[in-house]
C-alpha cells in the first residue's frame, strides 16, 4: 500500500520540483521561526 501513498507525493513533486522528504535547495537549517503570541 505504500505505492498508494506515493501518488500525491509524486504528483506534487512533478509540479513543484520538491518533495516533503528532501532538503530544500539553499537551506541553511534555520528555515523555521517560533511564533510568539501577541498580547
Amino acid at each position: 500500500m505504500d505505492h498508494v501513498f506515493d501518488v500525491p507525493v509524486e504528483l506534487f513533486a512533478a509540479f513543484t520540483g520538491i518533495r516533503y522528504d528532501m532538503d530544500l535547495p539553499g537551506s541553511t537549517g534555520d528555515d523555521y521561526e517560533t511564533l510568539q503570541p501577541i498580547r
